[in-house]
């Protein structure tokens, strides 16, 4: 999820979202009279800051509270892919409701600064572990038909709940919504053991007899010959990978163990494992750049920049609202689109639409810049530059912020499903901390047209990217795209050659 993270209105200003940093620092005291529209989170440093806190925090402190929940994340993915490898995809997804449970009640029952500071580092653990075992097991329990769909929803619940947290502020002090924010992650630890754990992962751990049960619960009593079959399909599939056979043969020496973690490696280091690794990787790095986060992160700042002679038409936190609306209708459009369209589709559409509105946006920015000045009076650029930050927030959410977390899982080999989950989202974290703690050097450097100018360019990169390289994966299940791997071409555009 992604907040404002700047106001620009507010000298020292920084801002701390639910998953992301999206707290306000503010020196001075907040406003009694009236509470300003802003995120649940942004409440928590200005009221810790006020002379009547029951806990006071200078700024050092405040700054390692906004930084502590993104730092741990790239450990909380990297960690899950590991955990859920060995002990299961349900079982990682209710360790991390805990975690997250235990996280909330740190910062809500906090006492002492420490205490936010280890909840805050608990929570963004635990909500990137959470969200890779998420893509994973919605991946292999999904129906082919409707896996994209309801991946879609999972973006759309995601936006739903950005928006219930940038109420939330106006509602309720910062310890309120925490013991609010914990009992939704106790009501998911409750509710998720009713899941069944992944068949393909129980396969592999040579559990037939659960992995029948799990088949059952998923196809329903009318599909029990449907059960069966896919049963049979991942039993012959996997029969033979070294994951299931050491399982089976006893094999307890220590120069066994170290020959079986041998050919693990080359079964990861493979081809048919690497290729989608590799173009998967690529496709979500491109996701910081291209602007979307960013842009969520710092809007009310990245706004107020982009203002020509102070002119707006609606304030930047109010706007900031309307483009969560319009991330919210985007993703909800995108969810339904997926029965129709496929995923090459979806993401070129989003390209060409993100990358056109980016350049467009630079090119206006640019204009003011030139000597005579931009020949568009104020108040008709603003309006344009509003639609084509709507269009572009739009086009992006549509496909660039859907595809990569829906087919991270679903293009993975099983043999290295959530290992190789984890590292990309560990990766793709890493690269977005970078570029958010990187955003005003980048501004000082090329300045706010100039960003947009790297905005659209990298749409434009990346939807060339995903026209030659990103595989067609609607309605195909997971075995058959392991199969597309498994052949000799690398581009999608040369696969009728193989």
């Amino acid at each position: 999820m992604e907040m404002p993270l700047l106001n620009p209105t507010k000298p020292n200003t920084v801002a701390l979202g639910s998953d992301c940093p999206n707290h306000e620092i503010n020196p001075q005291p907040a406003q009694k009279t009236k509470r300003p529209f802003r995120p649940q989170s942004a409440v928590l440093l200005p009221e810790l800051q006020k002379a009547n806190s029951s806990l006071t925090i200078d700024e050092n402190i405040s700054s390692w509270i906004a930084s502590s929940h993104v730092m741990a994340g790239p450990a909380g993915t990297l960690f899950a892919g590991i955990f859920m490898e060995i002990y299961g995809r349900r079982c990682n997804i209710i360790t991390a409701n805990a975690m997250m449970t235990i996280g909330w009640l740190f910062i809500a029952g906090a006492q002492e600064k420490f205490m936010i500071l280890f909840g805050r580092t608990i929570e963004g653990f635990s909500r990137c572990m959470l969200y890779a075992g998420v893509a994973v097991i919605v991946d292999e329990l999904s129906d082919p038909k409707y896996r994209g769909f309801i991946m879609g929803c999972c973006g759309t619940f995601a936006s739903v709940g950005i928006l219930i947290i940038s109420g939330l502020g106006t509602c309720v002090d910062w310890r309120t919504a925490s013991w609010m924010a914990a009992a939704m992650s106790f009501a998911s630890l409750v509710i998720f053991p009713c899941v069944s754990e992944s068949p393909v992962w129980l396969v592999r751990k040579n559990r037939i007899p659960e992995a029948n049960r799990s088949l059952s619960w998923i196809w329903g009593p009318q599909h029990s010959v449907k059960a069966t079959e896919e049963l049979l399909d991942l039993q012959q599939r996997y029969l033979h990978e070294e994951c299931i056979g050491h399982t089976h043969q006893g094999r307890t020496g220590l120069i066994t163990k170290i020959r079986h973690f041998f050919r693990i490696c080359r079964s990861l280091s493979t081809p048919s494992t690497l290729k989608p690794l590799v173009i998967i990787l690529i496709f979500n790095i491109f996701q910081p750049i291209c602007g979307h986060s960013l842009f969520m992160f710092y809007a009310v700042d990245i706004l107020h920049r982009m203002q020509k002679n102070n002119f707006e038409i609606i304030d930047a936190n109010l706007e900031t609202i309307l483009l969560s609306v319009v991330r919210l209708l985007s993703v909800t459009l995108s969810s339904f689109c997926m029965f129709r369209l496929g995923r090459r589709e979806i993401g070129i559409i989003s390209g060409i639409g993100a990358s056109v509105s980016g350049i467009f946006i630079a090119v206006i920015l640019y204009m003011n810049l030139l000597e005579q000045g931009s020949p568009i009076p104020p108040r008709i650029e603003a309006w344009i530059i509003l639609v084509l930050i709507i269009f572009f927030i739009g086009s992006h959410s549509f496909g660039f912020y859907m595809l990569p977390a829906l087919m991270i899982g679903e293009t993975q080999a099983a043999q290295a499903r959530s290992t190789f989950c984890g590292c990309i989202f560990t990766i793709t974290d890493l690269i977005l901390f970078g570029v958010l703690k990187g955003y005003h050097s980048i501004l000082k450097s090329v300045d706010i047209h100039g960003m947009f100018l790297i905005f659209g360019i990298s749409c434009l990169f990346c939807t060339i990217f995903i026209y030659i390289f990103l595989p067609e994966t609607r309605k195909k299940t997971l075995m058959e795209i392991e199969d597309y791997f498994r052949k000799q071409n690398v581009m999608w555009l040369s696969r009728e050659k193989y």
